[in-house]
């Protein structure tokens, strides 16, 4: 991928600059409807009714390209999980790494349209490597897209199948 593509992907990915390319656009086509309206009423002055109907569908338009970066806005400010994070996948593939014998308390969210953090609570085997697996997790959570992760990486203990917290499958958000 070249550095200008990765440019207009990042420009689609912020909220702020598809927000405000989005107001510019309708700004226009606002403007040239305006316009359109008025030279309309000027050729038929009987047609005043083309001024509140322009209102009314310029309206609509707004409502409808603006619902997606409303919808955006409101995940994160939610904390929601990203759309595109692959969720069950990425729990799968951490409770499949060498060493780790349970997975649980995974939570992922997004803290801006293109930072997404994961942290999670990994049981590992009594001779599993600590620092192995914490790498392995950390490239885990990269190669599913997480700018941040935090894991906290604990002992495997028996008593874990019969606790509420740790027994319950990861679920999905």
């Amino acid at each position: 991928m070249s550095n200008s593509d990765e440019n207009v992907l990042l420009f689609f990915r912020n909220i702020n600059l598809r927000a405000a390319l989005i107001h510019v656009i309708g700004d226009l086509i606002q403007s040239c409807g305006v316009l359109l309206a008025a030279i309309l009423i000027k050729i038929y002055p009987e047609a005043k009714v083309i001024d509140p109907i322009c209102t009314f569908i310029f309206s609509v338009l707004v409502l409808l390209t603006s619902a997606r970066v409303v919808r955006d806005a409101l995940s994160m400010l939610m904390q929601a999980v990203p759309t595109n994070f692959r969720y069950r996948e990425c729990v799968s593939a951490l409770g499949a790494l060498s060493g780790v014998r349970h997975v649980h308390s995974v939570h992922a969210w997004a803290l801006s349209t293109h930072h997404t953090v994961l942290t999670a609570h990994v049981a590992i085997d009594e001779l599993a490597d600590w620092e192995a697996v914490l790498q392995a997790c950390q490239r885990l959570a990269r190669q599913y897209g997480a700018a941040s992760g935090a894991f906290q990486l604990e002992r495997y203990a028996h008593c874990m199948a019969s606790c509420a917290d740790c027994r319950q499958p990861a679920a999905a958000p």
